[in-house]
């Protein structure tokens, strides 16, 4: 998890490398920006390209199907992400419920009964166990460096 410091009214932020996009989008925005400055320089030579709008027409076009399929699967991914953590939640839940009421159960005629205390107990060391291998595994999902 990111921890946000709030000393001067959150200026550390813009200084921050961890969790931020710049560092993989300055490459491509350097490039674009020299693409950019090559094509300003070559105005003049390139002016009668650009007279009919039909050469924007395909760039337009890749680009625009580049950006959704792009998006499109991106959004595919997330949510096949996050449908799967909830299974792993959930067959959790389910593990840990089972070993609640499997303790809970009462034993055959002559055998030991448990006190409710002890079942107390080992509920609260159960749970406490199971949402912290929850927790640890989500810090590792999240590739989080503690």
């Amino acid at each position: 998890m990111i921890i946000y410091s709030k000393t001067l009214w959150g200026f550390p932020l813009l200084t921050r490398v961890y969790g931020s996009a710049l560092p993989r989008s300055f490459l491509p925005a350097l490039m674009s920006g020299l693409l950019t400055l090559a094509l300003l320089a070559l105005r003049e030579r390139m002016q009668h390209l650009w007279v009919h709008p039909y050469p924007y027409q395909p760039l337009v076009l890749i680009a625009t199907f580049v950006l959704t399929f792009r998006s499109n699967y991106a959004y595919q991914r997330h949510w096949e992400a996050y449908t799967q953590m909830q299974n792993m939640t959930a067959r959790w839940l389910d593990a840990t419920v089972q070993a609640i009421m499997f303790d809970r159960h009462p034993q055959p005629p002559g055998g030991k009964q448990p006190s409710p205390a002890s079942h107390h107990q080992f509920v609260a060391e159960l749970v406490h166990l199971v949402s912290l291998m929850h927790a640890t595994c989500c810090a590792a999902l999240r590739r989080d460096p503690d």
